[in-house]
């Protein structure tokens, strides 16, 4: 999941409009992947360089006016991935339930609630 999103999230993650377009000399191309689909409004790519290594792709041109929100949409996948995968770890013998007992540890519920809202 994580190698489609980063390989090829720029090709079908929608990117919205926002009072950043809105900024004097803003170009869309700064914001927007107008390589392929220039009538879409599809999220730039994070990546320094394009796949060919040659040319590059964001450049610090851009990052002087909005950030990588394709790099940013990855780490917050890993990120989920990582805590989904709390539940599985807190069982060690092949156990089915996933949640059972987990009432008994309030320090562990805290903390993924926190963690969660974090």
């Amino acid at each position: 999941m994580l190698s489609v999103i980063g390989l090829y999230g720029e090709n079908f993650i929608i990117e919205s409009k926002d009072n950043f377009d809105e900024v004097p000399g803003f170009k869309p191309e700064w914001k927007y992947n107008m390589n392929y689909y220039p009538d879409a409004l599809f999220i730039r790519s994070g990546r320094r360089s394009h796949f060919d290594g040659m040319s590059e792709d964001y450049s610090s041109d851009i990052l002087k006016y909005t950030y990588s929100r394709h790099m940013t949409m990855m780490y917050n996948t890993f990120f989920m991935f990582v805590f989904c995968s709390l539940l599985p770890a807190r069982k060690i013998h092949d156990e089915i339930n996933l949640l059972g007992g987990i009432k008994k540890n309030p320090l562990f519920l805290f903390l993924v609630i926190i963690v969660f809202f974090l």
